[in-house]
């Protein structure tokens, strides 16, 4: 599992370097650059939300179902 999370800490990062690194040179006004890295900064934000969400359900839904296995034990 920290495998998984290892993945996903090292996909937002790469994403995040790579959009702000995208925006910073391209020819666009200060404004604008600045708008736009807010939005896609809210985008990752509730990207990962969704992503830390699912690996909670997944845990619970496994530590579930090792309890049960104890249980019949």
């Amino acid at each position: 599992m920290a495998e998984r999370g290892d993945f996903l800490a090292g996909l937002f990062v790469g994403a995040a370097f790579g959009i702000g690194l995208g925006m910073l040179l391209a020819p666009q006004a200060g404004k604008e650059t600045q708008d736009k890295l807010r939005h896609k900064a809210e985008e990752m934000s509730q990207r990962m939300r969704g992503a830390v969400e699912k690996g909670c359900e997944a845990v619970q839904e496994a530590r579930n179902e090792h309890l049960n296995r104890l249980e019949e034990i």
